[in-house]
């Protein structure tokens, strides 16, 4: 397994933003608080949340939030 590399305070903005835009999509948001936040290999911002379900996000140019 990659070694994680833990998101710096100056990434803290796109953290909340990347979280903030997946919470919209949901009426109802399912998997509790994020836990741990990280980038993976490939520098995307990875977000793990209290009911074990991780995502990775990412941000294009225009801002535009996508996730997985």
């Amino acid at each position: 397994m990659p070694k994680k590399e833990y998101i710096k305070s100056a990434d803290a903005v796109n953290v909340t933003k990347c979280i903030e835009a997946h919470k919209k999509a949901y009426e109802k948001w399912p998997y509790g608080r994020e836990i741990e936040t990280w980038k993976d290999e490939n520098g995307n911002i990875c977000v793990r949340y209290a009911t074990g379900q991780r995502f990775h996000y990412s941000m294009d140019s225009t801002g535009a939030v996508q996730w997985w």
